[in-house]
């Protein structure tokens, strides 16, 4: 009985090597990649391998599984939003994104933002003119005309008599 050439090149490749001795290389598969002659190693993570001699690295923002066989293997990663091969954008002002994959960014909670890119709740932020933790606390309104200063992650309402921090 007679093997196919992709059963045996798919045998060779489990085998770590390409070709026979004395046999014509068979390129890697899919999933790996390695030198003409062999050995063949599997796509690390963060790339995917069409099978030969390279591993191409996923778009910007996004990764990969190990393995990965084509750029649909590639998904975003949190903090940015896309279709899985990409383009994988960071998240936008005021908004943030948890997990990895194709899920949309969520807005943050009212009177609260973020930089882009924001990867937890906890990066939004009371906005200014608003006094709080942020994140999943509420924020409140500081005195009108009195304004606010960033004071490690809290925002808070400065007294009357601004300091450099402060911004209205």
């Amino acid at each position: 009985r007679l093997w196919s050439r992709v059963a045996i090149a798919a045998l060779l490749s489990l085998l770590g090597v390409s070709s026979l001795p004395g046999a014509a290389a068979v390129p890697c598969l899919a999933g790996t990649y390695g030198p003409d002659d062999g050995p063949c190693a599997p796509c690390p993570a963060g790339s995917y391998c069409l099978g030969g001699t390279d591993a191409v690295r996923c778009p910007e923002r996004s990764s990969s599984s190990p393995n990965a066989t084509e750029l649909a293997g590639c998904f975003c990663l949190a903090g940015s939003s896309g279709d899985d091969g990409g383009p994988c954008v960071a998240c936008p002002f005021g908004t943030y994104k948890v997990v990895n994959g194709t899920e949309t960014c969520t807005a943050c909670p009212e009177h609260t933002s973020t930089t882009g890119g924001a990867k937890a709740i906890d990066h939004c932020l009371c906005a200014k003119g608003y006094t709080g933790v942020g994140g999943n606390e509420p924020c409140e309104a500081c005195t009108p005309g009195e304004p606010a200063a960033l004071v490690q992650r809290e925002v808070q309402c400065c007294p009357t008599v601004p300091t450099v921090f402060c911004w209205l």
